[in-house]
């Protein structure tokens, strides 16, 4: 890709026979990590996107769906969440919809301190977080650290890559039990389980991995447009909040409370969005394998 240059088109290739292409105006920045490629873009449709390894991780104008999701289903059904413990996240977008909270501490821990150098320098989706005290960020391994740390959180929020390479060891039983023992009583961990149309390999196994340790596991799910399939999963796990049986009446006032105003959540939708179309519940209970399709060789396959 050129510095600069017009009609170029980014391609992600997402599985053998589905490719999604995006129209680039020119690339902003790359750079080597020594764990991926980043790419920050301009594109023509979307605002700014991040590409690691050329999969589009997240881009201006739908970013919000994403962050907003994965944060405010547990922090609003937890009724005073003041330690957070945030896996990966580099952009820190997540890290940026915690620190909206009245959050005592909240500890991001991404892998790769490229990409967040990177994402502050030139997406710059959140910009405040960077000054605020209460925001730890750790640039290391965030199995190991977690493993080490002495803290207990009442929220941990991961938000890392598909389960390939070194993000494998964040969606086994083993780390999930590590979490629980950080956890407090009230305490929970959310996930992003990926697309249940084309990786519905990857929901059971987040899903089945959690039940092993925690007794509430739900799956909730968002639109998200430039994501595969553009339907997405998220896995919670529980000690005993149900985040779903959440009362309208009581997030409203928590709402309040905190102050917050959303792009894409509300109350409402903090109660459908656990509602799931029978394929996905299927899914989930390994009556349907490979989600809507017949043939493996359109779905991401863990298995």
């Amino acid at each position: 890709m050129n510095k600069k240059s017009s009609n170029t088109w980014v391609k992600e290739k997402i599985y053998p026979h589905y490719t999604v292409k995006y129209e680039i105006k020119n690339l902003i920045h790359e750079k080597q990590s020594p764990f991926q490629n980043i790419k920050i873009v301009e594109s023509c449709q979307f605002g700014k996107m991040l590409l690691l390894d050329d999969i589009v991780q997240l881009t201006e104008v739908d970013e919000f769906v994403y962050h907003e999701m994965l944060v405010h289903i547990p922090m609003l059904t937890h009724p005073d969440p003041k330690f957070v413990y945030i896996v990966g996240g580099g952009d820190c977008g997540i890290l940026r919809e915690v620190l909206r909270h009245p959050v005592k501490k909240a500890t991001m821990v991404e892998l790769d301190k490229d990409v967040v150098d990177e994402c502050r320098q030139y997406m710059n989706i959140a910009e405040n977080v960077y000054s605020d005290k209460r925001a730890d960020i750790i640039c290391a391994e965030a199995s190991i650290t977690l493993e080490k740390s002495k803290d207990t959180y009442d929220i941990m929020l991961v938000d890392s890559t598909d389960p390939v390479g070194e993000a494998v060891k964040l969606f086994t039983p083993e780390f999930y039990r590590n979490a629980y023992s950080r956890m407090s009583d009230d305490g929970m961990i959310v996930t992003q389980s990926g697309s249940p149309v084309f990786q519905p390999t990857m929901l059971q196994m987040v899903v089945n991995n959690m039940k092993a340790v925690f007794p509430v596991v739900k799956v909730y799910t968002a639109i998200i447009p430039t994501y595969p399939g553009i339907y997405w999963s998220f896995t919670v796990g529980s000690k005993k909040l149900i985040p779903g049986e959440a009362k309208i009446d009581e997030l409203n006032k928590r709402i309040k409370e905190r102050n917050l105003s959303f792009k894409y959540y509300n109350p409402e939708l903090h109660q459908s969005c656990f509602v799931l179309p029978e394929f996905v519940k299927s899914t989930i209970s390994k009556k349907l394998p490979y989600g809507i399709f017949k043939s493996k060789d359109v779905i991401w396959n863990l298995g």
